[in-house]
C-alpha cells in the first residue's frame, strides 16, 4: 500500500468502481470480450493495491469469474471463483447472495470440467 500511497483514495472502492459496474452491464448484454477486457486490465491492479483479502477485491473477482464462465472459460473461472470464494465468505458470510452465486458459478464450471 505504500508504494500505491497517493492513488489510494482514488481507487478506495474498485466494487463500486464505474469500471465493474459497466463490466457487469457488458456480460448482462453478452458482450463478454469487452467486460473481459475490463477486468484483465483492472483486476491485477486491485490486487496490487489491496491484496486478495479486500472485500472490494474479491467481489470484483466474483463477477470476472462470472464473466469468464459465461465466455466459455470454464477452468477460468473455476481458478478465479475458487481463489475469491473464501474472501467472499469471511466478508459477507455464508448465507450471502454473492456467496452463493459464486458457489453456483464455481459448480456450474466444474460440471463443464468435468470428463
Amino acid at each position: 500500500m505504500a508504494i500505491y500511497g497517493c492513488y489510494a483514495d482514488l481507487l478506495l472502492s474498485f466494487a463500486d468502481y464505474p469500471g465493474d459496474e459497466y463490466a457487469v452491464f457488458l456480460i448482462e448484454q453478452k458482450r463478454l470480450s469487452e467486460a473481459l477486457a475490463i477486468y484483465r486490465a483492472m483486476y491485477p491492479e486491485a490486487l496490487k493495491v489491496f491484496g486478495d483479502g479486500n472485500g472490494n477485491v474479491v467481489a470484483w473477482g466474483g463477477n470476472y469469474g462470472r464473466a469468464l464462465l459465461e465466455s466459455g472459460d470454464y477452468r477460468g473461472a473455476q481458478q478465479m471463483l475458487e481463489g475469491v470464494l473464501p474472501g467472499l465468505v469471511a466478508t459477507f458470510g455464508e448465507r450471502n447472495p454473492r456467496v452463493r452465486k459464486a458457489r453456483e458459478r464455481l459448480a456450474q464450471a466444474e460440471a463443464a470440467l468435468a470428463p
